[in-house]
């Protein structure tokens, strides 16, 4: 068989494979929503059971003064400005003196490089080292 013939074989596998997955992906999130708004309907939401109610009027929707009113709610519900973060401020330069932190580690390899002692002088001795 040409080696021609068998890459392009190859590549309308590859391109019915990822056209049969993309397929599968959009019924199985077409089937989930739907299934999901079903469940997310509760009974104790009166709004949105008129919005239900004025979804299933559809064209006479815009005569029902019921359907206008729960739609100006719903749209004001959505649209009302909420209330500010009223956390604690952050300062982003913080008054901290300029010296590391206690309990951050002075060196990366501290068996390496000159050592302190209590006093915090350098031991300059090659034998101590």
């Amino acid at each position: 068989m040409d080696p021609k013939t068998v890459v392009r074989a190859a590549a309308v596998a590859c391109l019915a494979a990822s056209v049969l997955a993309c397929a599968i992906d959009v019924a199985r999130f077409h089937r989930t929503s739907e299934h999901a708004a079903e469940l997310k309907q509760d009974g104790d939401d009166p709004l949105r059971a008129e919005l239900a109610r004025c979804k299933v009027l559809k064209a006479d929707t815009a005569n029902d003064s019921g359907c206008k009113a729960a739609w100006a709610k719903s749209r004001k519900r959505f649209l009302a400005p909420r209330a500010t973060y009223q956390g604690r401020a952050i300062d982003p330069f913080p008054a901290t003196p300029d010296g590391p932190s206690p309990n951050v580690p002075q060196k990366l390899f501290p068996d390496r490089g000159p050592k302190r002692d209590a006093g915090g002088t350098l031991r300059t001795d090659p034998a101590e080292r």
